[in-house]
């Protein structure tokens, strides 16, 4: 189904429009008997002037549901109607007037109405799902439709603050709100992770973001056992809590996937965790793959393909997912990536270039190492030597662990492989993200040495692939 048209004349309604549009598809993917497109896959035809047949074509569905929705005061008007593609025959339509309350019902009813059109009589097990309301709380309802909106387009942390609020005001409203608590969990986990990234940009420290998080999700799956978000929460708050726990992230996410195969968040953090914590290439590759295929402009997704593919060597198609990946959204770190997979390619054109762009972002380390090397390879030490003491002095004290993994490297093609095995084992923590990347081809030359060796083996995780 395509996402309804906002006919309002208020834009803060794109939240209800979207919110509707994606609780149906959902809805509907409860049934073993329909095949529906994710909402991710559909986001690309939701601005206004789409034309559905072209559009159900290009996404190879047999029906397709358009329709538009308007709020007027404290009502809600949608209309909707159901497509045959391959001839444009009207199958079934409906007019929707309801209190604004009353979504929760219209949803119901439009899926009901859209399934029994396709597949005819639904079977009592196939009413119940279709039926079936989160909350009795039109208000914390309306919290989590939009906390759900911005969630999905934050790019700061303002937004993602706002999105937590919104949960937060669900689950005060609605004690018993299984799902708006498993989403307050999932936002918790974001905003651990982008602190731990970025730092400081929440007063709370990181110890309160995860105890707020698996709160937050622990009471879900009290409710709800059965709350794919709240099983991927607790996964995604699990991470670089300690060395014995990859075991259990992994069987948090195979829970997540399990419980919602559609969920293209669930398939990426589970195909993380293979990478990571198994250093299972392969199978994380499928996830990332299965995440793509339901979200094809997942950036995380895409961005993941490119590494996976970087560290086993196969660079021309690195090279093909980070184009993707940058497609989607340019970034300093794609850059960086995509840079090493053109100059171990040996394009060195195309690698000066995104190096040279990589040094204006906030990653200039990364693009200096990659000029560093190329430097080294046209025969220029002199310049390439001073790029690497660069990096290097870059910090007066301790060097963050991205300028000392990139100093790092660049020690190792100067030849001060010595000096190169000091640094990286001075870098914290000997995880499993530290542990992959001493995968990656830079680190050949070491490989041989007995410290590099010891290194490598202290920070595989436990229960990792040899």
């Amino acid at each position: 189904m395509l996402y309804l048209d906002n006919l309002s004349h208020d834009t803060a309604d794109a939240y209800l429009v979207d919110g509707l549009t994606e609780a149906m598809i959902e809805r509907l993917s409860r049934l073993e008997r329909l095949t529906v497109k994710a909402a991710a896959t559909v986001r690309r035809y939701r601005e206004g002037g789409t034309d559905p047949l072209s559009a159900g074509r290009t996404l190879g569905v047999a029906y397709l549901l358009a329709g538009g929705l308007r709020r007027a005061g404290p009502r809600l008007r949608v209309n909707v109607e159901l497509l045959r593609v391959s001839t444009g025959d009207r199958l079934w339509g409906e007019h929707y007037d309801r209190p604004t309350a009353e979504v929760q019902s219209v949803e119901a009813d439009i899926s009901q109405g859209v399934a029994t059109a396709v597949i005819g009589r639904l079977l009592p097990r196939e009413r119940a799902p279709l039926a079936a309301r989160d909350t009795r709380d039109a208000q914390a309802y309306d919290h989590l439709l939009r906390g759900n909106f911005l969630f999905g387009q934050w790019h700061t942390e303002s937004v993602l603050q706002r999105a937590l609020e919104e949960y937060e005001r669900a689950v005060r409203l609605d004690p018993g709100f299984a799902r708006a608590y498993a989403r307050l969990g999932l936002a918790y986990a974001e905003m651990h992770e982008r602190q731990v990234m970025r730092g400081g940009f929440v007063t709370l420290p990181p110890e309160s973001l995860v105890a707020r998080g698996r709160a937050a999700a622990g009471r879900a799956l009290e409710l709800d056992s059965m709350v794919s978000d709240a099983w991927l929460a607790r996964g995604r708050l699990l991470t670089g809590q300690g060395p014995d726990v990859p075991a259990q992230i992994l069987a948090l996410y195979a829970r997540a996937v399990l419980l919602d195969p559609r969920s293209a968040e669930a398939h990426l953090y589970y195909g993380l965790a293979l990478m990571n914590q198994r250093g299972d290439d392969g199978a994380a590759d499928i996830e990332f793959r299965r995440a793509v295929e339901l979200e094809p402009d997942q950036f995380r997704g895409l961005r993941a393909l490119g590494n996976n593919a970087l560290v086993q060597r196969r660079y021309a198609e690195a090279v093909i997912w980070l184009d993707s990946a940058l497609v989607v959204q340019p970034g300093a770190a794609v850059l960086v990536d995509r840079a090493a997979a053109h100059f171990l390619l040996g394009d060195t054109a195309a690698a000066r270039q995104d190096a040279e762009a990589a040094l204006h972002s906030d990653f200039p380390a990364g693009g200096e190492v990659i000029l560093a090397l190329l430097e080294l390879r046209t025969g220029d030490s002199t310049a390439g030597r001073a790029r690497v003491q660069r990096i290097l002095a870059r910090s007066t004290g301790v060097l963050s662990e991205a300028d000392g993994e990139a100093a790092a490297i660049g020690l190792v093609a100067l030849g001060d492989r010595d000096r190169a095995i000091d640094l990286l084992i001075s870098i914290q923590p000997h995880d499993a993200r530290f542990h992959r990347f001493l995968r990656y081809a830079w680190f050949d030359p070491l490989r041989p040495d007995a410290r590099f060796q010891r290194l490598f083996e202290e920070s595989r995780p436990p229960g990792a692939l040899q």
